[in-house]
């Protein structure tokens, strides 16, 4: 009887191990999951953009950071203190700036083209001081329109936020902070193209001088500067022309209308333009030459 319970159980035992491996068998297999593609890649307005996870609009986040330290006798650019005062706490023999920026440029399609806002932004601070604020850029493109804070159409060349600290601003261009505007831009293929913008006057705005007064305040604008603009770009680089249009009235005190007041729109015209130098890959030459009558804000040095 013990032999025949032995042999019982062993048979129980192996008909359990059989039936575990015929249910072992009827698992399914695992399967590796595809990796997931948090942040997809937007090839069509070039390198650095990425789809907004859910949305059709791509976005390109930049930025820049300058870090200075100056020491030595003389005085560099953003000292605050006199480096021939007296010998105590107040001087300072070294200095330092830390500023940054950052960019966004989000961009997306429509049935009348692309849509884009671009917006920089950023902040300095001289020797530990206080944070200054500024924006250099802030504007919306649409179907050939643009509101918003740019480069004038009127400079062949501007300053960039980037490039702001290496290159001076000269023949009436409006700095890197840019200038408030309103333009339509026409492309007519080819590289050529037309422009025509209202932008805002105070940022050339210069004092008249009107006999017998030596030198009078300006009145007040009564309409924005108007600027138009044709040119033509490619390879080589491009070339441009523009005229402009400014209300120079001003008014003297006492007023006294027709010996130290004035009411007249002066003008001013350019051709310019950026050219790319040959065996310099990178290197170009920029060049502009305006004139103004009444409208010396746009040929004075701005930077």
């Amino acid at each position: 009887m013990r032999q025949l319970g032995c042999f019982l159980l062993m048979g129980s035992a192996a008909s359990l191990a059989m039936m575990s491996v015929a249910g072992a068998a009827d698992l399914p297999m695992k399967v590796k999951a595809p990796a997931v593609q948090y942040v997809k890649i937007c090839s069509i307005y070039g390198a650095g953009f990425y789809y907004i996870p859910g949305t059709d609009t791509c976005l390109k986040i930049g930025g820049h950071i300058r870090v200075d330290i100056i020491t030595g006798p003389t005085a560099g650019p953003f000292e605050s203190v006199d480096y021939s005062a007296a010998y105590n706490r107040a001087a300072r023999y070294f200095n330092t700036r830390v500023r940054a920026f950052a960019t966004f440029d989000a961009r997306n399609q429509t049935e009348y083209g692309t849509l884009r806002s671009y917006f920089v932004a950023g902040g300095t601070t001289d020797n530990g001081g206080a944070v200054g604020a500024y924006m250099y850029r802030a504007f919306i493109q649409f179907a050939g329109f643009t509101w918003g804070l740019t480069d004038s159409i009127f400079d062949s060349y501007a300053i960039t936020p980037i490039h702001m600290n290496d290159v001076v601003a000269t023949n009436g261009n409006i700095g890197a902070t840019g200038i408030w505007q309103w333009r339509y831009t026409a492309q007519f293929g080819n590289g050529f193209s037309a422009s025509v913008a209202v932008e805002e006057p105070t940022t050339r705005a210069k004092a008249i001088a009107v006999t017998p007064v030596a030198v009078t305040p300006a009145k007040g604008v009564t309409y924005p500067d108007i600027v138009g603009q044709i040119g033509a770009s490619g390879g080589w680089g491009r070339v441009q022309a523009a005229v402009a249009l400014s209300d120079i009235s001003t008014q003297g005190s006492p007023i006294t209308p027709g010996i130290n007041g004035i009411d007249k729109t002066g003008w001013a015209g350019m051709v310019g333009g950026v050219l790319k130098i040959p065996g310099m890959p990178g290197d170009t030459l920029g060049f502009q030459f305006t004139y103004a009558k009444g409208a010396t804000g746009y040929v004075s040095l701005n930077a």
